[in-house]
């Protein structure tokens, strides 16, 4: 027997709270990263990092963070920690997670966010256009990394939306 079904499923974004810890390890697939995610909730709970979490069904799904410890004018904060579970990707969370990390920093008094350590190879469709690249060494060494900076000053424009065919019938909202 083959069925298949369509659910509507609500994906809440909203901050990581510390009783998410072990649901963010991903049925051990981020159990590596454990410490990592300790002291990124340890940073959030000081007010040096907003950790945000995407959750389905009451369980974290992706998460992200912005680091907002060092505000000043020019500066631009830090997004890093993108990750979304693989049965949620390309099912546009990770941007709803990057718009909202980016309405943080402009929240936080932030014009420039800046992505590094491989984030950039993950944004995808037309919120990559966005950012502009550039390259900057890495403190404590002579690597180079992949940077991509993007102003969240003001807001960017709507992409214009597209005809719908005749006789097109819009069910959900």
């Amino acid at each position: 027997m083959n069925q298949s079904f369509t659910i509507q499923l609500e994906v809440k974004i909203r901050a990581c709270r510390r009783i998410d810890l072990l649901d963010l390890e991903w049925f051990g697939w981020q159990t590596a990263y454990r410490d990592d995610f300790a002291s990124a909730v340890d940073r959030h709970e000081h007010g040096e990092l907003v950790f945000l979490v995407a959750e389905a069904n009451h369980f974290p799904v992706g998460k992200i963070w912005v680091d907002v410890s060092q505000p000043s004018a020019g500066s631009a904060a830090m997004l890093g920690g993108l990750t979304i579970m693989p049965c949620f990707q390309n099912l546009r969370v990770g941007t709803r997670l990057m718009k909202a990390a980016e309405e943080c920093a402009k929240g936080h008094g932030f014009a420039i966010v800046r992505t590094g350590n491989g984030l950039d190879s993950r944004l995808g469709g037309n919120h990559r256009d966005l950012w502009r690249g550039s390259e900057a060494g890495i403190p404590g060494g002579q690597q180079k990394a992949a940077v991509l900076l993007k102003s969240v000053s003001k807001p960017t424009a709507k992409p214009p939306r597209m005809p719908r065919p005749p006789g097109f019938l819009r069910i959900f909202s």
